[in-house]
């Protein structure tokens, strides 16, 4: 019988390296026998330590690098699915606590609605009045911040500071035309007044109040926050008139309103 082939294709380099050493090759150029005893001994000392590696065991020595190489792609797909199991339901929860607060913010506001309408019920259907002037401050606090040009831009109203919770209320007797999201404010609130001018009152924490109703001058709107583009808990309170803005501050002081 010729010599057994061997299958190299697909075989780790060492397993090759191994063969090329210890497999000779059944040809005419085979070398001669040993002349010597000795030389006969150290031989098969040789063959004794590196037996002639099959084609069988090749083939198996493949088949177990080929599992090797499967479990490990099954480990591999297994931390990625458990990566994202848990990045889904981190998401879930920042969106179920999100919803928990909306829905908090909105059971408040409704609350406050439907007490107010009591209150209105109560006193023969008139909107009642917290203050005896036609114009009051929009809260409380230290003005940090006024109307004109500020770094690089313009800013279009005041800020007010105090700490988050403060109450904030309507310089005027209008109608909510804005209450909730607002870009760079977070949340704020906006109310028509019978003149035609517009207050603004935004980075509120919470609105007290729903489009549509109508507010007294000096009744409770919102909540003093930091939401939006803010950088501490204030106020930014703006005065809108003929579609542009005006200095609240001057608009206030005209009216017998200090800050």
């Amino acid at each position: 019988m010729g010599a057994r082939h061997l299958i190299t294709r697909g075989v780790p380099a060492t397993l090759v390296t191994t063969l090329s050493i210890i497999v000779a090759p059944a040809s005419a150029s085979a070398p001669a026998p040993p002349e010597s005893t000795n030389q006969h001994s150290v031989a098969a000392e040789h063959s004794s330590a590196h037996p002639q590696i099959t084609a069988a065991e090749v083939r198996k020595a493949l088949a177990e690098e080929r599992k090797q190489l499967a479990e490990e792609a099954k480990e591999k797909a297994a931390a990625e699915a458990e990566k994202a199991r848990k990045a889904k339901e981190a998401k879930e929860a920042r969106e179920a606590e999100e919803a928990a607060r909306e829905a908090e913010r909105a059971e408040k506001a409704r609350e406050a609605k439907e007490a107010k309408e009591a209150e209105r019920a109560s006193s023969g259907g008139s909107s009642p009045k917290s203050a005896t002037a036609d114009v009051v401050r929009p809260t409380t606090g230290q003005l940090t911040s006024g109307y004109g040009p500020r770094g690089g831009s313009s800013h279009n109203g005041i800020d007010i500071a105090n700490d988050i919770g403060t109450p904030i209320v309507s310089v005027m007797d209008g109608e909510v035309i804005d209450s909730g999201p607002a870009s760079g404010f977070g949340l704020w609130v906006r109310v028509r007044h019978d003149s035609g001018t517009v207050t603004v009152y935004g980075h509120i924490n919470e609105s007290m109040v729903s489009v549509g109703e109508q507010v007294s001058a000096g009744e409770q709107i919102a909540t003093l926050g930091n939401r939006g583009q803010s950088t501490g808990p204030h106020l930014h309170f703006e005065v809108e008139q003929g579609g542009s803005n005006t200095n609240p501050l001057t608009w206030l002081n005209n009216r017998g309103v200090s800050i």
